[in-house]
């Protein structure tokens, strides 16, 4: 008797739960997002953020911004001496951060990740430039932009490394 109770009571709970789906649609567990129009969102919300980060952005001088997919759009930025890229998901209103990327010397790199680098390919790329990248939710690894011989002119790959020398998955 108790074991039939149990089965009827789980299938009553699914039974509810289909029914309050269907009869109240609402998005009760996902977060909503509202997208942005254009790239021109940073320029137009710029005094906000001024005044929300003056720590990060009272010095940054703002040179470019790109959009990237439909997704993602690149800043560019520079902040006395350092240049830095950062890629915001640019489909949300408020434009949440995804990687901040610092623009280091290719020759600052550590000797474990530009062997990987040469490990990895084939042919023997030109390592253009190379970041330490950042991003809200792991830890710091490298971002090192290269050339290769036998691609088309000007393009530039991009590859991701912890300090390790192990592959990173692009966080964009």
């Amino acid at each position: 008797m108790n074991r039939y109770l149990y089965k009827s009571s789980i299938i009553w709970f699914f039974i509810l739960f289909f029914f309050n789906c269907i009869l109240f649609p609402k998005p009760t567990y996902a977060q909503i997002l509202t997208p942005t129009e254009d790239v021109r969102a940073f320029e137009e919300n710029k005094t906000f953020y001024l005044e929300a980060y003056p720590h990060v952005l009272a010095k940054a001088k703002i040179t470019k911004i790109e959009k990237l997919n439909e997704k993602h759009t690149m800043l560019y930025y520079t902040d006395g001496l350092n240049e830095y890229e950062t890629v915001v998901n640019s489909a949300r209103e408020n434009l949440l951060l995804v990687a901040s990327c610092r623009k280091i010397n290719p020759d600052d790199l550590p000797d474990i990740v530009e062997d990987a680098v040469h490990r990895s390919l084939d042919v023997k790329p030109e390592i253009v430039k190379a970041f330490v990248v950042q991003t809200p939710y792991s830890y710091e690894f490298y971002r090192i932009d290269i050339l290769l011989s036998n691609e088309e002119e000007g393009k530039v790959n991009s590859l991701f490394y912890n300090s390790l020398g192990q592959y990173v998955n692009p966080p964009y």
